[in-house]
Formats: structure tokens, C-alpha cells, sequence
């Protein structure tokens, strides 16, 4: 297609390779008639990815020092699609750029971590100029619904953050960079910019990105706001040493040390002016004071004691030692010590939130914005998997990965597809009959026949759990923090009758498990805020530990029908539902509610955003939790394939089909 930039004809194409040839990458300055127009021309077009993906270009949101940054779609799937400026086309550009898409790309596949921003792409998009073509590279990258902490930072100057948001975002940093290190990568240019901060449900995530700096440097003393390509006042003396030869994993170790101490007090560990020669304020870092804390300059983290401070003080100044052989070993060992410190105060925090909560407090049906089915269209992606079939799906509203348990094995569905985990020849598939996301780490927790529980990574690493009982087949699992791994569903016993069984902390072996004779199996298992656990299965049956419990405690039945999904609603609420469209509200003293639903249908795909439920059912039913009960927000579609997963977006729904297509739900 054409586009109008001032009196030159440019027109856009795009080419599906992994880097451009130099000789022809476009180079204009802003003065440019062309270079403005550019920018507007890319907005509303499609460039193609390196393996024919197609990414529908809509508005620009950000401009950085070396690429303009789109919101876009692929296949209706939001994602973030870099373009490097024409104007910041120099060698050195370019390199950062391919190396950028590089690192993303080794942190992506085969395995990921949910607190690094995930690459999806890297390609050309190429313009047809007077006599030659020219191209600018592309890359494409997860979408982050959030703001940065530097944002946040400065929408509240000099105050700092919470306690325990402070350690929060620290640990989910530490996370990152711990597998960064683990893969032989140092990040090294740790900085609050560069930590997006989003919500999953009710909770905080933040996520590492801009990986530009992640291998070679080149000293420039020229720049202002940093050398070598670091950023002044987080980057360490060595990094700015020709060759760079004593950058290691410690390196980041002085970063992260200075963020926190920018969270707790609002203030830069190592502030200089922007007009200030670059030398001397690396001379500061290198010979100056370590940053202090002092009761002027806390802020919202005032009430931390004389001793707390003097804790934290000695840590921040190991951490941003001139010298990296005297900090922290790794980020874990700061992290460590920091949480040894920060975590008794935001765990006494959370239990007087915790008392609070313990009131009832009735959770009413979601909110009615977004649940009138008139507002919703309806598209059938197609894509199907022949012969193999999905048993169930989860989504990781973290990574935005789509996850399914199907006949043949795992896979994992992104922008360009299904892909498939490899498996371990030895090990019998049959054996699996669910699986669990982690929030900390990629790989799936695999439950089944035999006692089975296994963790499952996306390269096929097998890691069998020692199990406590092989006449148990477990269907559902949580991985608990304090407790360990635990898993629920039945038990033979001798007389050759199912019933209910729950083990707790199989991780480690110690317990065997709890077997009810007047339970029937238990099929979904769903964990609070408030660390209780609740299992359901046939008939009704309810099976709940508290969060300090040893031994799960089984209640009477809730209903007829058999319920197959159960999830958090909020506050001490829970919603399950199950066969015939049952569905039923367990507030906080494990009563049950029923609610009025909108279909017959089997129910068995549930999922909770926001305090709003959305679940899938047989027949392409997809419904929503409202005012009035359960709406069907589906009418008659082309396909009557049952819904085994549910991802949820703003304004939009992902459900994923037995056959492996998807359905997709737009709101007008």
C-alpha cells in the first residue's frame, strides 16, 4: 500500500527475516520532511513476522531513545511491537537492537519466567524509496497492562513506596534476574524504567524488561546520561571499565540495592544533576558515601526502628560496594537478606489484614458493566488440532501463556500457534489426569493415576515427586508456598470403592494422605487470599483446609451435581461449578449459595478476574457472572465444540475448544 510522506512516494512492505542488512537500513534525521510522516504512516499497518505471523499496527505509545513503541494485535491478541527510529540507526544501534531480540528470545524458548517480558518476534518492515529499498528491524514483544515503577516513583515524589510493596516488587526482581544469571546473562541496565508493573487478580507482578544491554559494551563518554550505554546512578564503576571484564551477576546486584533504596525513601541512592560532567558522578559512586537511611527521608516507610534501619543500611552498603567482590554473592543472597529484615513487618501487616478479613463480608455477583451479551461478538479461530483433543486449559495472566493438557501431551499456544512440550520416552502419558500452573516458575505440575505428581518443564525435564500413596489418582494440585505441593481426588480401597482423598506437603513425603470413607472423588481444588484451600467433586463434595491446618476437614454435601471447577471470588468467597449448569457461591463459613445459571450444560472452564467470573461450558457456552446470575454471553455459533479454558482480557475473551481452536469475544 501507499503512504503520503510530504512530496516523496514511500511505499510499506514487509520481509520475514531475522535482521536487515546494514547497507540498507533507512537513515534520515528528525529535520526530515519524511521523518515524522513515517512514524504515522506505520499506525493501522500490518507488518508480517519471521514465520508469517501478521501484526496489525494501532496506535503509537511511546518513544524511546532508539525506537518508536506500538500497541498492536495478532490474531486479536494484544502485543508490543518496537520499530527502531530512522534517526537511531548507527552500528551500535542496530547491535543493541538484534541483541535485544536475541536475549528475549533464549529467555522465551523453551522455558520462561513470568517476571521477564516475553519476545514473540524479530523482522524487517521495509519502505520502497527512490531507487533502492531500505529497511528499519522490528520486534515484538508481550503486552504489559501497567505502568513502570519510575512512573509510579514519580507520581509521588520523595514519599517511596510500602513496606511490603517495596519487598514485593524487590522479590519478583530478584526472580528475574535469578533466572537471567542462571542462563549465563547479566541484565546491566537495571532500573526503575525498567520494571513494568501489572496486576494479576488482586496482586502486584512486576516485570524486567529492556534487555538491550545485556552482553557487549562500548565506552562513550560523550553521553550525558550515562556511559557505556549504562544509566548513571544504578550502573556500578566497573561497568564503565574498557572491556568490561569485571561486570558479572554482581553487577546487578548494585542495581537492584539502589532501587530498593529508592523505593523505601523516594530518593535516588546516587542522585547528580543532569548537567553534571558523567565523570564525576561515577567518581561519587566510586569514593562517596554508601546511601543511608535516615527518619527525614522515609516516608511512607517511617515507622521502620532505629534497629530495622541500621539492618538495612549495613545490607545496601554491601550491595553497592565500588568493589563487586565484597557485595552479595547473587541476587537471591541480597533478596535473602533483605526479606530476612522486611518480611517479619509485612508479615505482621498481613496479619491484622488477615483478622479483619476473618468478618463475614458477603461477596454480591460481579458488576453489570460488561455483562449485556448484545454488547459481544463472537469469532471462531479456527485452527484446529485434527485428531488430537484438549482436556483442559489454564491461562498465566502473568506471561499471558496459554497452557493445555491435551492427549498427547502439554502445549502451549501463542501468537503463532500451538507448540508442544517434548516428553521423556519412559514416561506414560495416561497415567496424567490434571495439571496445575505455578506462579513462580514455567514448568506445570502434572498430578494422576498411581499417586502421580510430577513437575513438567517446556524442554521435557521430568521430576517426579515421591508419592505417598499409589492407590490414590489425583486429579487437581496447588503448590503452596509454605506447605509444599497439595493434591486431591480418590483413593481405591480394598473393598474397591472411590473415595475422596487429600494429601498435604507430598513435596517432601512426610504425610500420608487423608482418605475420607464417605467422600465421593474430588475433582478442583482452589486456594484463597487468605491461604485456606477448598477441593470439590461429585455429588457436592466439599473438602476445605485452613491456611494453619495440618489435616483437611471434609463438610457435608452442597448440592446434588458434580462440580468440576472452583476458583476464588473474593474477600473468603468461592464459586464452583459443575454438571448441568450448576453453579454455587461458598462463602467464608463454607455455606453454600446456589445460583441461577443459563444453561444445562456442563460447566467445566472457570476463571476469576477482577472479582468477575466468567466460566465455559459444552456446546460452545460461554457465561458471565452478573447481577442476576450466570448470563450465557454466547448465541448461536458455528462451532458446538466444548470449552476447556478460559483466558480473560479487557474487553475481551479467549476460550479455548476440545479440538484445540479458539474462540474469541470482543466487546464492542
Amino acid at each position: 500500500m501507499r503512504s503520503k510522506i510530504g512530496c516523496t512516494a514511500l511505499r510499506l512492505e514487509t520481509r520475514p527475516s531475522s535482521r536487515a542488512s546494514r547497507d540498507t537500513i533507512i537513515s534520515m534525521t528528525t529535520s526530515d520532511p519524511r521523518y515524522a510522516a513515517l512514524s504515522k504512516s506505520l499506525e493501522g499497518m500490518t507488518l508480517v513476522g519471521s514465520r508469517g505471523s501478521r501484526y496489525l499496527l494501532a496506535e503509537r505509545i511511546a518513544e524511546g531513545g532508539q525506537g518508536w513503541v506500538f500497541r498492536a494485535t495478532c490474531d486479536d491478541l494484544p502485543v508490543i511491537v518496537k520499530v527502531l527510529r530512522p534517526d537511531a540507526t548507527t552500528p551500535d544501534a542496530l547491535e543493541r537492537f538484534r541483541r535485544e531480540a536475541d536475549v528475549l528470545r533464549s529467555l522465551t524458548y523453551p522455558s520462561s519466567n513470568p517476571h521477564i517480558v516475553r519476545f514473540y518476534d524479530h523482522a524487517t518492515v521495509t519502505f520502497k524509496l527512490v531507487g533502492h529499498d531500505a529497511h528499519l528491524p522490528f520486534t515484538v514483544m508481550e503486552y504489559v497492562n501497567g505502568a513502570t515503577l519510575f512512573d509510579v516513583m514519580a507520581s509521588q515524589p520523595g514519599k517511596g513506596l510500602l513496606v511490603s510493596r517495596a519487598l514485593s516488587i524487590l522479590n519478583d526482581v530478584v526472580q528475574a534476574l535469578d533466572f537471567l544469571h542462571a542462563n549465563k546473562i547479566v541484565h546491566r541496565d537495571m532500573k526503575p524504567s525498567n520494571i513494568l508493573l501489572t496486576r494479576e487478580g488482586d496482586k502486584e507482578i512486576a516485570k524486567v524488561t529492556d534487555f538491550g544491554l545485556a552482553k557487549v559494551f562500548a565506552v562513550n563518554v560523550a553521553k550525558t546520561a550515562g556511559l557505556a550505554g549504562a544509566s548513571l546512578g544504578y550502573a556500578p564503576p566497573e561497568q564503565y571499565e574498557k572491556g568490561n571484564r569485571r561486570v558479572t551477576e554482581r553487577t546487578d546486584v548494585f542495581a537492584i540495592a539502589a532501587i530498593l533504596f529508592e523505593m523505601l525513601t523516594g530518593q535516588r541512592a546516587f542522585p547528580y544533576r543532569p548537567d553534571e560532567n558523567p565523570l564525576v558522578a561515577v567518581s561519587r559512586i566510586l569514593s562517596g558515601p554508601r546511601p543511608s537511611l535516615t527518619r527525614d527521608s522515609l516516608g511512607l516507610t517511617s515507622d521502620l526502628t532505629p534497629e530495622v534501619m541500621a539492618q538495612l543500611d549495613r545490607e545496601l552498603a554491601r550491595g553497592t560496594h565500588p568493589d563487586p567482590v565484597q557485595r552479595h554473592g547473587s541476587v537471591i543472597e541480597f533478596g535473602g537478606a533483605i526479606a530476612q529484615i522486611l518480611g517479619p513487618l509485612t508479615h505482621a501487616a498481613d496479619r491484622v489484614v488477615r483478622q479483619a478479613s476473618e468478618w463475614p463480608q458477603p461477596v454480591a455477583p460481579g458488576p453489570s458493566r460488561d455483562a449485556n451479551p448484545a454488547a459481544w461478538s463472537w469469532t471462531h479461530l479456527g485452527n484446529a488440532l485434527d485428531d488430537i483433543r484438549v482436556h483442559s486449559a489454564r491461562h498465566d495472566a502473568v506471561t499471558d501463556r496459554l497452557v493445555a493438557m491435551t492427549s498427547v501431551g502439554m502445549a502451549q499456544h501463542d501468537v503463532s500457534g500451538w507448540k508442544f512440550w517434548p516428553l521423556p520416552a519412559s514416561f506414560d502419558w495416561s497415567l496424567v489426569k490434571g495439571f496445575s500452573l505455578s506462579a513462580s516458575r514455567a514448568d506445570v505440575l502434572l498430578v494422576g493415576a498411581k499417586g502421580l505428581v510430577a513437575w513438567l518443564s517446556p524442554t521435557g525435564t521430568l521430576t517426579i515427586v515421591p508419592h505417598v500413596d499409589a492407590r490414590a489418582t489425583w486429579h487437581c494440585a496447588v503448590a503452596d508456598d509454605l506447605r509444599g505441593v497439595i493434591v486431591a481426588g480418590e483413593h481405591s480401597l480394598e473393598d474397591e470403592r472411590k473415595v475422596g482423598a487429600v494429601a498435604i506437603a507430598v513435596d517432601v513425603a512426610a504425610h500420608a494422605p487423608t482418605v475420607f470413607h464417605d467422600c465421593l472423588p474430588l475433582r478442583a481444588m482452589s486456594r484463597g487470599s487468605n491461604g485456606a484451600i477448598i477441593a470439590v467433586g461429585d455429588r457436592g463434595t466439599l473438602v476445605s483446609i485452613d491456611a494453619n491446618a495440618s489435616k483437611p476437614h471434609m463438610h457435608s454435601s452442597i448440592c446434588g451435581g458434580d462440580l468440576r471447577a472452583v476458583s476464588v471470588l473474593g474477600g473468603q468467597d468461592w464459586v464452583a461449578v459443575g454438571q448441568g449448569g450448576h453453579a454455587i457461591r461458598i462463602d467464608y463459613n463454607y455455606e453454600s449459595h446456589l445460583e441461577v445459571v443459563q444453561t444445562t450444560q456442563d460447566v467445566s472452564a472457570l476463571t476469576v478476574t477482577h472479582g468477575v467470573a466468567w466460566a465455559g461450558a459444552a456446546g460452545a457456552r460461554i457465561l458471565r457472572r452478573g447481577d442476576e446470575g450466570w448470563v450465557r454471553m454466547t448465541g448461536r455459533l458455528a462451532t458446538e465444540e466444548n470449552v476447556v479454558g478460559l483466558a480473560i482480557g479487557p474487553g475481551s475473551v479467549r476460550a479455548v475448544l476440545q479440538d484445540g481452536s479458539l474462540l474469541l469475544g470482543q466487546r464492542g
